[in-house]
């Protein structure tokens, strides 16, 4: 078969990459046959940098969710005779906005990607790593990610390593919070999408009892959500969760069904009951038709809840339960936290990149007018993001906001950094929107006694990339520059370097042993003390286990704390204040 694809980058950002196969290549040898109930598949063998692997590209693992399975729970498919060749991939699901000037969408998009070692298995087979892409909820799959990597990093380690796509924005999380639209629809697209690597990746040699759920981003979230379920939570046995995680401000919007209604509305469906309501959006909420009412809302807005769309904690897949009381419930999995040093970098610096600048729309300046941002442009978005009628009690407002402003700014200005101001605003969105979440979850687990905890932490940024940011801070994502076959944010050249090739082993090397073994391979401890978390630092020029990079985040606690400021949603917190659905979208931050 001859094909080419055309594939958009996303983690919680995009970038564009291609992946081929053409008639100018000489065609991949195909594999053997893996016989599954639902079908026979066939994918193909590839070698990269020495390394072989078979991969199988686009396979299904529900029904289409088209027609009458529009805005319904995924369908297991049933067994049947069908033989498929997995070597291309599948159309991505569609997104908050219309991409498809770089990549193939459609509601059939619900297919997954699986990349094992060339070799036969042993008799217990390769562990699994099941990987939850990111994107914000709204962006994101598959196709940017490459495979090539993953050979290089994974399969020559005897593992198999899987990722998918599942619905995403209006098609996965529209909710009213009832039993007939209760949302949260992308989360079960992976729940059917784990069970069906569960069901049957031993005919493709892995181990269905060694498996390790992980994500980015909101895949992060995801994989959180996946081991503290009902729904999927003894199905896997590690958990690696990466910049992202269920204690972040923008894991559960507040308002979501409000949201939900609000759009309905504006596409034609303002019924107040749900059945009625739902066969509406089935009948009008096609693409065209709901691209064109999104365009009357932010794609990334103002408030730390930043992702228009989001899970909802619902009464079925989170069990009516917050996340503390899931906690507590959950069986106690090895876990491997993954943060960068300049996380809210996504939020505030904007790139060349088309689809990096929907999440730096609100905050983003250009890294050549960042020394154009004042303290009052500070407070400014200080009291969009937090201080305001939404996330904080109006007698507290003016309280915090000079504490913040006094402690935080003041104390440390440095009159000799011109873009002093810009960075500190950067520290606020990475300490509170991912840097804060992740420790509420650490020290939450560590009271409920998970003692296998891990932190990593990367701190590394090219050289020209510290001089086109004007911050020596890695970005949300910087990372999958060097563990994928995507550049993000700016475009980086090949080949790395002796330091890059050195951490990247290390990066590889405990992934693959905590796959195999539930925990790193590195002198790396794991997490013990609540008030110091240690952590194994990726850092500019060496890695080392160090303890102090979060000291910050105790200022914040107190802070958030001390003026009752809504930083999370794990217990189903309102906002004080709902936001009135005819203001105008956010504006962009002026200079």
């Amino acid at each position: 078969m001859a094909a080419k694809l055309t594939a958009i980058g996303f983690i919680a950002v995009a970038v564009i990459s291609c992946v081929y196969w053409s008639n100018a290549e000489t065609p991949k040898k195909r594999t053997a046959p893996v016989k599954l109930p639902e079908f026979t598949v066939r994918g193909f063998e590839e070698e990269y940098e020495g390394g072989k692997g078979n991969v199988y590209l686009g396979v299904p693992y529900v029904k289409p969710p088209v027609g009458d399975l529009r805005l319904e729970k995924p369908v297991p498919l049933e067994p049947s005779n069908k033989v498929i060749d997995a070597v291309e991939y599948s159309p991505t699901c569609y997104m908050q906005e219309d991409f498809r000037r770089f990549v193939d969408h459609s509601e059939d998009c619900l297919y997954l990607n699986i990349i094992t070692p060339a070799k036969p298995p042993p008799p217990e087979g390769f562990p699994v790593i099941f990987w939850v892409h990111g994107g914000g909820f709204i962006y994101g799959g598959t196709v940017r990610y490459g495979y090539k990597a993953y050979i290089r990093d994974y399969a020559v380690r005897d593992v198999i390593y899987v990722n998918f796509n599942y619905r995403l924005a209006f098609y996965g999380f529209v909710t009213t919070n009832s039993s007939v639209l209760p949302g949260n629809l992308g989360l079960w697209d992976q729940s059917e999408a784990l069970k069906f690597v569960k069901r049957n990746i031993k005919a493709f040699g892995g181990n269905p009892n060694k498996i390790t759920v992980g994500g980015h981003s909101a895949g992060g979230v995801s994989s959180n959500s996946l081991a503290i379920s009902p729904v999927t939570r003894d199905l896997f046995q590690n958990s690696i969760q990466q910049s992202g995680g269920t204690y972040e401000p923008w894991a559960f919007r507040p308002d979501i069904v409000d949201f939900s209604k609000s759009v309905a509305k504006g596409i034609g469906c303002p019924q107040t009951d749900d059945v009625a309501l739902k066969k509406c959006l089935k009948e009008k909420g096609d693409p065209e038709t709901i691209w064109a009412e999104l365009r009357n809302y932010d794609f990334a807005s103002e408030d730390a809840a930043f992702c228009p769309w989001s899970p909802i904690l619902d009464a079925e897949y989170y069990g009516g339960k917050t996340i503390p009381q899931l906690l507590e419930e959950a069986p106690i999995k090895p876990v491997l936290f993954i943060i960068d040093s300049g996380e809210g970098l996504l939020q505030t610096l904007r790139t060349p990149n088309d689809v990096t600048f929907v999440f730096a729309y609100t905050y983003g300046l250009e890294p050549k007018d960042a020394h154009l941002y004042t303290r009052d442009n500070f407070t400014r978005d200080l009291e969009r993001l937090y201080l305001n009628e939404k996330r904080a009690p109006p007698e507290t407002i003016e309280q915090a906001k000079t504490d913040i402003l006094y402690n935080f700014v003041d104390a440390e200005y440095d009159p000799s950094d011109p873009v002093y101001y810009w960075k500190k605003f950067t520290d606020v969105a990475s300490h509170t929107l991912y840097e804060y979440g992740m420790w509420l979850s650490i020290r939450k687990r560590l009271e409920l006694g998970w003692k296998d905890q891990y932190v990593l932490l990367f701190d590394y940024v090219r050289p020209e990339d510290i001089e086109r940011i004007r911050y020596r801070a890695a970005p949300h994502g910087y990372e999958y520059f060097w563990i994928s076959d995507t550049s993000i944010y700016y475009e980086l050249d090949y080949p790395f370097t002796a330091y890059e090739q050195k951490f990247l082993n290390t990066w590889v090397e405990n992934f693959d042993h905590f796959a195999h073994h539930g925990k790193p391979k590195s002198n790396w401890p794991a997490v013990r003390d609540p008030e110091t978390i240690e952590y194994l630092g990726i850092l500019q020029d060496k890695i080392a286990v160090e303890d102090t990079f979060f000291e910050h985040l105790k200022y914040w606690d107190r802070t958030f704390k001390k003026y009752n400021l809504l930083a999370t949603n794990v217990n189903k917190e309102p906002l004080y204040t709902q936001p009135r659905r005819d203001q105008p979208a956010g504006q962009k931050t002026e200079l």
